[in-house]
């Protein structure tokens, strides 16, 4: 589990880079409450080297860019 900060600044970006993933094997990118990520509250990365790139756009939403 990776929670994206709590008190992040309109501008903030936050990258996430899996290295190479076993099979089963996941990570979980999640926002802190009452934030969003592209209005949902969590991210599954799954893939070997997945990535995704979170910009604080507005307070309390995120946006992968």
């Amino acid at each position: 589990l990776l929670k994206l900060p709590v008190n992040p600044s309109t501008g903030d970006v936050v990258v996430v880079k899996s290295g190479d993933l076993a099979a089963g094997k996941s990570i979980l990118v999640s926002a802190s409450s009452p934030q969003t990520i592209d209005g949902v509250n969590t991210l599954l990365l799954e893939s070997p080297y997945a990535a995704v790139s979170c910009v604080l756009i507005s307070s309390g939403t995120w946006a992968i860019v």
